[in-house]
């Protein structure tokens, strides 16, 4: 791609892994010349090298909350839907670095 992302958001941490092994496929450096992010933190963001910069979005408090309020759902008479905001972490890994000078790209 022309002119080269400095980084890309990947929807899920295995996904992510995918978009590191094509860049190395290509003879680009994570993250000397792409910075790489996933979102969802499973084991396997510790395991690369680099270790994946991830966001965690606390799955186990994201199904407690749906499953709330789904019972809320079912056992109101109002039938009314909620906005839920959910808290969301970076996690900060080895596979994102400083954008690269626009030379680089």
């Amino acid at each position: 791609m022309k002119p080269r992302p400095s980084a890309v958001i990947a929807m899920n941490d295995l996904t992510a892994v995918g978009v590191i092994k094509a860049l190395h496929q290509e003879g680009l450096r994570v993250p000397q010349d792409v910075s790489v992010v996933g979102f969802d933190r499973t084991q396997l963001a510790q395991c690369l090298i680099p270790s994946l910069t991830t966001v965690d979005m606390h799955a186990e408090l994201l199904g407690q909350t749906a499953a709330d309020a789904l019972h809320e759902l079912c056992t109101s008479t109002k039938g009314e839907g909620k906005e839920y905001c959910m808290p969301l972490e970076l996690v900060i890994g080895e596979s994102t670095g400083p954008v690269p000078k626009t030379s680089e790209l």
